[in-house]
């Protein structure tokens, strides 16, 4: 498949060039050609009309050919609505006969009439074509010309296609199962007594008992179901407490300076631009379509240029009265939203990237097998055990007050906040907070309890800090 543009034949980049685009398409065409099928589509900035682009009545008998002569299928002939043959259109029908390549236009359903393409105050034409292997034409399901759209291109129409192929898709032996993140809670300054009052809840207090009165044994099921436990009770907690992000459908941002304006006078230039490709000939349609286009161009000049001097005073004024607003500006600008995230590498190979990278070469295991029985045998040899002790309240106290607020969460959605707010205030090792009816009140979940939690969820906060 290959995507094509011809420069016009008089302008100054085509003089300009040691050789002829068409001669190359004509070189790089008979190459592919032995590989398989082609299939070439653009603008050829070509004017072939309604001419054939095979040879006629060449299945006769009486003709005097070879017997490894390739015959043209005779297939229907093409329309056009453009009446006008060049020079450059002669070599591009040269091309379609030599390799046996047929032409769309005209000719398929969708576009059996040969629609113009092309849209230009000096008139229309037909310069924009799809043309495939003769073997393939059966496989082309329709092709349609779309109406002449000035927001998409200055003076060219969209060409569409469908085609039918067969493929098969390999199937993916590694099994990944990708689950969407769910939406964050909405941390604000009303939050810390909701989601203290939430913990009062019998509900959560049911939980809370539950959790302080469960064994935890020293292993690695035990720790991972103390920890999804007190990962619920967090989360139920904030679930009745707090409010979430909600999931919206991702939108086409329109630029800021686009205003209401714009927007219905470049609507209004797309419903005309539907009549001019109807009437293209009628001399009033196509001078108020220019009309119109030209107060458009104009008007989004002047909307932008105002928009760039509206941006330059306020980095003045902001650069020194609010210099977080500035910086807000400054990334703004940067235009970090109009990047593509998405990822063209499948799942699968990430996932054995990442498990090729543990692989050790063949050159290094015996040395890793040493460096192996050598640390085993350093370890039953007890020298060093001034931090082999078990983790204190006061340490895990200690490590929660030095959380930072407002942080995104990880996956399992539990903040610092949450963390930060769920302490009782027993013997100065937590937050102390008033209810309603301004007595004291104490969150029941035991801090000793965590104590025993060495492997927390990997994604939660509050060990991970302790361990550090």
């Amino acid at each position: 498949m290959c995507v094509v543009y011809n420069p016009p034949s008089m302008s100054s980049y085509t003089q300009g060039l040691d050789r002829d685009i068409t001669e190359c398409l004509e070189q790089e065409t008979a190459k592919y050609m032995k590989m398989g099928n082609v299939l070439l589509c653009g603008d050829f900035n070509a004017r072939i009309a309604n001419s054939p682009d095979y040879i006629l009545n060449d299945d006769q008998s009486y003709l005097p050919l070879f017997d490894n002569y390739p015959i043209d299928k005779q297939i229907l002939k093409r329309q056009s609505s453009d009446t006008t043959i060049d020079s450059r259109g002669k070599s591009l029908l040269d091309l379609c006969i030599l390799n046996q390549l047929r032409i769309l236009n005209g000719r398929v359903l969708g576009d059996v009439f040969g629609k113009y393409t092309c849209y230009t105050p000096n008139g229309s034409s037909v310069v924009d074509y799809v043309m495939v292997s003769e073997s393939i034409l059966d496989q082309i399901l329709y092709f349609y010309v779309h109406n002449f759209m000035p927001t998409i291109s200055d003076c060219h129409c969209i060409l569409e296609w469908e085609m039918s192929s067969k493929f098969t898709v390999d199937d993916n032996d590694c099994n990944i199962n990708m689950f969407d993140k769910s939406p964050n809670f909405i941390w604000s300054d009303e939050s810390p007594t909701n989601f203290q009052t939430a913990l009062l809840l019998p509900d959560i207090q049911t939980q809370i008992d539950t959790f302080n009165k469960s064994i935890i044994k020293e292993s690695q099921s035990s720790v991972d179901e103390a920890a999804a436990e007190l990962s619920h009770i967090f989360l139920s907690a904030a679930t009745n407490s707090l409010k979430r992000n909600k999931l919206r459908n991702k939108k086409i941002k329109t630029k800021k300076w686009f205003d209401g304006d714009l927007y219905h006078l470049r609507n209004k230039l797309i419903s005309y631009g539907k009549i001019y490709s109807k009437f293209p000939y009628d001399p009033l349609v196509r001078g108020h379509y220019y009309k119109l286009n030209k107060q458009y161009s104009k008007l989004r000049k002047f909307k932008y240029k105002e928009y760039k001097k509206s941006l330059v005073e306020q980095l003045q004024n902001l650069h020194d009265d609010n210099p977080k607003s500035y910086w807000k500006l400054i990334n703004d600008l940067k235009n970090n939203d109009n990047k593509d995230h998405s990822s063209a590498v499948a799942p699968s190979v990430w996932v054995s990237h990442f498990n090729g990278l543990y692989q050790l070469h063949e050159s290094f295991k015996e040395r890793v097998a040493k460096l192996e029985k050598k640390l085993d045998n350093l370890e039953k040899n007890v020298c060093f055990n001034n931090l082999d002790k078990l983790i204190t309240e006061k340490e895990i106290s200690f490590a929660i007050s030095k959380l930072r607020c407002n942080k995104s969460p990880g996956l399992d959605n539990i903040s610092n906040n949450m963390i930060k707010h769920s302490q009782n205030n027993n013997k100065g090792t937590g937050t102390h907070y008033q209810s309603p009816s301004d007595s004291p009140v104490q969150v029941v979940l035991n801090v000793s309890r965590l104590t025993y939690i060495r492997r927390f969820l990997p994604l939660s906060r509050m060990v991970e800090v302790v361990e550090v």
